[in-house]
């Protein structure tokens, strides 16, 4: 597997859908590329930190100007903006 097939792959990983052939390509190419292991854990890090919101505050003018959404989570590290 290369990396753009574990990027390709990424998604069903996470979600347990690779049949075992693939997800042990995805998993031997996890092992041998820093680079594809960290999109990976960043995805699940993302992934994590939104299934933790509870709220969506938008600034007062945000309507009316196009401004960005903030989204609060349960923790106090993780503000993102969208």
């Amino acid at each position: 597997m290369n990396c753009s097939d574990f990027e390709n792959n990424i998604t069903a990983f996470i979600d347990g859908e690779l049949g075992k052939s693939n997800r042990s390509k995805f998993t031997s190419h996890r092992n041998n590329c820093l680079e594809c292991n960290r999109k990976l854990e960043n995805l699940k890090l993302l992934i994590q930190s939104l299934s933790n919101v509870h709220q969506v505050t938008y600034k007062n003018r945000a309507k009316s100007t196009g401004e960005s959404a903030v989204l609060k989570t349960n923790t106090s590290s993780a503000t993102f903006w969208i």
